[in-house]
């Protein structure tokens, strides 16, 4: 039985786009490739400055997210 998530990874994995309790390492990394991906703000600078402002908190808040949530998955797989 996989121990359950604690709410400062569960709400890390929203901002991913991830809910539930079977997500797992390879889940989380393909989920934040495909959200770095999305709002890159390379992708939108030619959009205005606002657009690649929003990008830019966006994939900070990913990163944030992505870390905290790898922790946990690291510290689970080695007990």
């Amino acid at each position: 039985r996989k121990p359950k998530i604690p709410v400062e990874v569960r709400n890390a994995l929203e901002v991913l786009g991830l809910k539930g309790d079977d997500i797992d390492f390879p889940t989380l990394k393909k989920q934040f490739r495909t959200r770095m991906h999305e709002y890159h703000p390379d992708k939108v600078s030619g959009l205005g400055e606002d657009l690649r402002r929003l990008a830019e908190e966006r994939t900070k808040a990913f990163v944030a997210a992505y870390k905290i949530a790898e922790r946990y998955f690291k510290e689970v797989t080695q007990e």
